[in-house]
């Protein structure tokens, strides 16, 4: 279970909270109650789910996808690219800096490689970089999450140190959620809107990456990074979309009894590999989604952003400022509006990430 480093300052901050709702107005109060239910739900433990046969562990993964099902047709065609290059074979990005080096270089990122719209809404979160807690991880997958308070504008960050240069990275795409949320905050966008809450951050990530391959002495690492994060969301894919067509092939419908699913199910895995099929779900394909969905999406603004900085980042602060009330399918229709359109920039991206590899 992963630990939440800066549980005592919510407490405190928690407790703040508390004292002064009933002397604030009514609009303040609204405000203030969902921070306060967001601190509340952060703070409470975290139910592990026991699964007693393959059979309830694909099912926790159908119900954790079923409300994106007009989505799966995008990850269906994420898995046509990546994993030309066998990434092992180039040196490790490691990097022996300290907290205070990486802060230092993301803060050169965001003032040279964005635009000043961007950089000036990263300083006010950069002020509060005492939030940030560096931990060296132990949970395998944990690189980083943030918290946001909308009441005060809060912002905690907690980064798991891997001393390699994805730690930069990760920073970047850390305040790119502190970014998002500075400029449109509605909490949909964990839930609604929730394939989408990574697609601003991988963005700002992808492109920290890219500013660093033209540095003297992190290119190498920033460019074997960049093919390493994007050969993971590669494998990634396959395994969620694998997982995909035993829901189609199964003929899964959502309305139907969790009992019927399961006879479904059991029949899928009766003519199926048992153990790859082990293998498969030990991964938890869904919790990738959104991850995922944002490279689809992100990667054809990337694409954009090397032929016009300055038009991506207009594109960007469009696709934050899009009304967070919407369904997801209308959200959806709105960036494609924007001309960024999913899956469009994968091949190119690919060829991109090969290119710079050949520059080592």
């Amino acid at each position: 279970m992963k630990t939440i480093h800066y549980e005592k300052e919510l407490k405190v901050k928690l407790r703040r909270y508390k004292r002064i709702l009933d002397t604030l107005n009514p609009e303040q109060q609204e405000i203030l109650r969902e921070s306060i239910e967001t601190i509340e739900l952060n703070l409470a433990k975290e139910k592990i789910q026991d699964t007693d046969s393959l059979e309830d562990a694909l099912i926790n993964e159908y119900d954790n996808l079923k409300e994106f099902e007009s989505f799966w047709p995008i990850i269906e065609g994420f898995t046509d690219v990546g994993e030309d290059e066998d990434s092992d074979r180039y040196p490790y990005p490691d990097i022996d800096m300290s907290n205070k080096e990486i802060l230092t270089l993301t803060y050169d990122f965001f003032k040279n490689g964005t635009s000043k719209y961007f950089f000036s809404l990263f300083e006010q979160l950069f002020k509060q970089r005492r939030k940030i807690h560096f931990v060296n991880s132990s949970v395998p997958g944990f690189y980083g999450d943030t918290l946001f308070l909308n009441y005060d504008k809060s912002f905690y960050v907690q980064i798991g140190r891997l001393y390699e240069f994805n730690d930069i990275v990760v920073m970047a795409h850390e305040y790119g959620h502190g970014i998002q949320y500075l400029i449109n905050y509605n909490r949909n966008i964990f839930y609604g809107l929730f394939p989408f809450s990574e697609v601003v951050s991988i963005f700002f990530e992808l492109i920290c990456g890219e500013y660093y391959t033209k540095d003297l002495s992190l290119g190498n690492k920033a460019r074997i990074s960049l093919y390493d994060n994007w050969n993971t969301t590669c494998k990634d894919a396959q395994a969620l979309n694998q997982e995909i067509q035993i829901f189609k092939s199964s003929k899964i419908k959502r309305d139907e009894s969790t009992e019927k699913k399961k006879r479904r199910l059991w029949t899928f895995i009766e003519n199926s590999d048992y153990n790859k099929l082990v293998d498969l779900i030990m991964q938890n394909p869904s919790s990738d989604f959104s991850y995922i969905l944002a490279y689809s999406i992100a990667t054809n603004l990337f694409m954009i952003y090397l032929r016009d900085p300055d038009y991506a980042f207009y594109l960007l602060k469009k696709l934050i400022e899009i009304d967070l009330n919407l369904s997801s399918e209308t959200y959806l229709q709105e960036i494609i509006k924007l001309g960024i359109i999913p899956n469009e920039g994968l091949e190119e991206f690919d060829r991109h990430l090969n290119r710079e590899l050949k520059r080592l």
